[in-house]
């Protein structure tokens, strides 16, 4: 894999692509899904602020987004506050031994380097570099636990596994799901969104389809009957699509499959 920090539109937060706009705002109108929830708020000046502009006239009737780390929750809390609607959970998406143990046997991380041209974080070892982040570690200094930080945990901090408990609460509200996921778990949150959702249909934005993150989960969808993929830019590493549990037949083949690369850079292990 290549090292995500030499490519040209690195970056922790999303990148404010016109394209995406408008592409999840005609989606946004059509589906009218009835909640919105997103994993990785990072300071909620990306994909957060964008969905929250896109739903400011007419919020849906829940709105969340969820961020591991405190520092980033914090920040996000300020910088969305004018968007009432939003709701800014502190917590881990996934349990934290079960994110470790499915990056210690993912075979795309252990083996990296078979897959040329998808990004990765960290090019001599991933799996520490993941498993830091997982556990919210960090290579340079710990980050420092302040009063505040204690106090906020007593009040605010929710625990692990929250994507499927917000799941299980939104499933039939027709949700837009948004995997702004951390690096190294992506595929495990795709697969928790459709071990939830496998019956009932939702509108799912990715965020890094060119990276280790989600370069699968993007594989996946295109294969699956069950997705109709409206939009996918893997230059800027978004992909768009809407989930139909009925459907089994596709009318024709979306031409992203065969424009995509990444298809075929390592498919499911």
């Amino acid at each position: 894999m290549k090292l995500f920090a030499d490519y040209s539109g690195a970056g922790v937060t999303m990148a404010d692509d016109p394209a995406l706009r408008r592409t999840l705002s005609h989606v946004v109108k059509e589906y009218q899904p009835g909640c919105c929830l997103e994993t990785g708020t990072h300071k909620g000046t990306g994909s957060t602020r964008i969905l929250a502009e896109i739903f400011a006239d007419h919020p849906p009737e829940e709105f969340v987004t969820i961020e591991a780390d405190w520092h980033s929750w914090r920040a996000a809390r300020d910088n969305l506050e004018k968007f009432r609607f939003v709701r800014c959970l502190w917590g881990k998406t996934v349990p934290v031994a079960e994110a470790l143990n499915f990056m210690q046997h993912d075979e795309a991380i252990i083996n990296h380097e078979n897959y040329k041209d998808v990004f990765i974080d960290d090019v001599n070892d991933p799996l520490s570099f993941y498993s830091r982040e997982c556990r919210g570690e960090y290579t340079a200094a710990e980050p420092v636990r302040t009063l505040q930080y204690y106090r906020d945990k007593a009040l605010y901090y929710r625990g692990e596994g929250l994507l499927k408990k917000q799941l299980k609460k939104f499933r039939k509200n027709n949700p837009l799901i948004v995997l702004d996921s951390a690096g190294g778990i992506g595929l495990l949150e795709f697969d928790h969104v459709m071990q939830v959702m496998e019956n009932h249909p939702f509108v799912l934005l990715l965020d890094d389809v060119h990276h280790l993150k989600h370069f699968r989960s993007l594989a996946r969808i295109q294969r699956d009957k069950r997705f109709h993929v409206v939009d996918v830019n893997v230059e800027s590493g978004w992909a768009l699509a809407v989930y139909d549990p009925a459907a089994t037949v596709k009318t024709q083949p979306d031409p992203v499959i065969q424009e995509n690369p990444l298809v075929t850079a390592g498919g499911d292990h």
